[in-house]
C-alpha cells in the first residue's frame, strides 16, 4: 500500500513538471518518463517519417549518456547534448541532469534524468555577445573619436599660439604708432 501510494505521488510529480523527465534502470532501460519525455524518446509506432528517426536519434543518444554514467563511480552528472524536437526537426540545446538510485547494498538500481531545454540560455549568450561586440566597437570609436579631437584640439592650440606670435608685432606697432600719435614732436 505505501509503495502504491509512493508511486502514485512520483507520477503526479512527473506529469505536473514541464521538463521531460526519464528513469532508467540498471541496464539504461527507460522504465518511467513523463509526457514531454514521451514525446521526445519514445518511438510512435505509426509514425514512419523524420519524426521517428529523430525520436530514435535522440534514443539513442540517451541512452549511450546512461550507459555511460552507469559506469561511472559519480552519483550525479551533469551533461550537455543536442536533442531533436520531433514535431518539427529542429535540434536544440538541452542539459541533462542525471542522478543515481542506489539500493540496499549501494548499487546503483535506477537513474534519474531531468533534460533541461537551454535554446532561451543559448539565445541568451548569443545576444549577450552580440551586445558585447557591439559594446567594444562602441568603444573602439569613441577611442578614435578621442584622439582625433584631442588632435585637433593640439592644433587648434598650435594655431592659437601662432596667431597671437603673429599679432604680437602688429599689436606692439599699433601701441608704439598710437604712443608716438598722442604724444607731441
Amino acid at each position: 500500500h505505501q509503495a502504491s501510494r509512493e508511486r502514485d505521488q512520483l507520477d503526479a510529480i512527473l506529469e505536473n513538471v514541464s521538463d521531460p523527465i526519464l528513469v532508467t534502470d540498471e541496464e539504461s532501460n527507460i522504465i518511467l518518463l513523463n509526457r514531454e519525455a514521451d514525446r521526445l524518446f519514445v518511438v510512435d509506432p505509426v509514425d514512419e517519417g523524420e519524426s521517428r528517426r529523430a525520436v530514435q536519434a535522440n534514443d539513442t543518444k540517451f541512452t549511450t549518456l546512461i550507459s555511460d554514467f552507469m559506469l561511472q563511480t559519480d552519483q550525479r552528472r551533469v551533461v550537455r547534448m543536442n536533442i531533436t524536437d520531433p514535431s518539427d526537426n529542429r535540434a536544440f540545446p538541452a542539459e541533462v541532469v542525471s542522478r543515481k538510485i542506489m539500493d540496499a547494498r549501494g548499487e546503483a538500481s535506477a537513474i534519474v534524468s531531468l533534460v533541461h531545454d537551454l535554446t532561451q540560455a543559448a539565445e541568451n549568450e548569443r545576444l549577450a555577445s552580440e551586445l558585447q561586440q557591439l559594446n567594444d566597437q562602441l568603444e573602439d570609436r569613441i577611442r578614435r573619436a578621442t584622439t582625433e579631437l584631442e588632435e585637433h584640439n593640439r592644433h587648434l592650440e598650435w594655431q592659437s599660439f601662432e596667431l597671437e606670435k603673429a599679432y604680437r608685432p602688429k599689436s606692439e606697432f599699433l601701441e608704439g604708432m598710437s604712443h608716438e600719435l598722442r604724444t607731441p614732436i
